[in-house]
């Protein structure tokens, strides 16, 4: 049987095996393309609608900060820097940040907050967080040229001695200031135990081993009642409580009245963990220890040692300086 050789006759209206690869090849990429094309035509709008979404949250966040930041209209942020007294050479003193610093460390939780000796600018207009605040002073000095305090500082002023005053529902006061105020008043230890006993927390700054500065008499006299404020007088005056921090500030300008101290009290603290009952409405500080675990004298002992070894180094100090003048011609 011959051998029958098979032959490929191209049919008119059939392309080729070599072109029919080629169109096929066409065809499967303009497939792709087209749905490439679909996909796009579905992905755009949804990132055109993840972009808006995105734009308008971007866009509620900084309405929200901007609401949340004090306008000149209302609240004012606190001028660190210019705490002191408006229109006096007190203005810029550091103390009065490390005493707002000291309020935020130690009394950021405070709903009530007590300012004992407030002038009519009080300083706690700047511890705003808190619910209720009240500044207790026998009189009230005006260092403004128009007023006192602005209705939107919501102070409550209340003129009245504060070893008279009367703690409102005999209940403590989270936190209680104390500005340079002791060395003003006749009977400085009375005056700290009320302190320290009218409030959880107690932050109370005075000068620090200032000398005598002049009395009011005396032009830019500082009319202090009590001189040369220790730290070893200062532990005496506040017995049986003990700081729980302390710190002395002092100011740019080169002064020996250019020092101040800041102690921290919690009215739960004491020396040794044990509590006196003081009597502070008695000049004589009548104090009766408490019967069970009394506190040792070995404390006191060392505070009067170290305040006779500082009287003895002043006296000393003072017989130097009097012989040098004395050998002047």
């Amino acid at each position: 049987m011959d051998d029958v050789k098979l032959r490929f006759v191209p049919n008119s209206n059939s392309p080729p095996p070599q072109m029919s690869t080629v169109m096929n090849a066409r065809s499967s990429r303009t497939k792709g393309v087209h749905s490439r094309s679909h996909r796009s035509q579905v992905v755009a709008p949804l990132l055109v609608i993840c972009a808006a979404a995105t734009m308008f949250v971007m866009i509620v966040t900084i309405f929200k900060v901007y609401q949340s930041v004090p306008s000149s209209d209302s609240k004012q942020l606190v001028p660190v820097g210019s705490l002191g007294p408006k229109n006096t050479n007190r203005k810029h003193l550091r103390y009065y940040d490390s005493m707002y610093y000291t309020a935020l460390q130690y009394g950021a939780d405070a709903h009530t907050i007590l300012e004992v000796g407030c002038a009519s600018d009080p300083f706690i207009k700047y511890l705003d967080w808190a619910d209720k605040r009240t500044c207790v002073a026998p009189y009230f000095v005006d260092y403004s040229r128009n007023n006192a305090v602005r209705k939107d500082d919501k102070v409550e002023k209340i003129t009245a001695d504060f070893m008279e005053y009367e703690l409102p529902l005999n209940k403590k006061y989270d936190l209680l200031l104390c500005n340079q105020v002791l060395e003003h008043v006749s009977n400085p230890k009375s005056f700290m135990l009320k302190l320290i006993d009218s409030a959880e927390t107690s932050i109370i700054s005075v000068p620090f081993d200032w000398g005598n500065c002049g009395s009011k008499e005396v032009k830019h006299g500082c009319n202090h009642v009590t001189d040369n404020i220790t730290y070893e007088r200062l532990l005496m005056w506040t017995h049986p409580h003990k700081p729980i921090h302390s710190t002395i500030v002092t100011e740019k300008v080169d002064s020996r009245f250019n020092k101040r101290i800041i102690l921290v009290y919690k009215s739960s603290e004491f020396v040794n963990g044990s509590p006196y009952f003081a009597d502070y409405t008695n000049n004589n500080m009548n104090v009766e220890k408490v019967e069970k675990g009394g506190i040792s004298n070995l404390i006191e002992d060392e505070i009067i040692a170290a305040e006779k070894r500082r009287k003895i180094i002043a006296s000393k100090k003072n017989e130097v300086k009097n012989s040098a003048r004395g050998a002047l011609p």
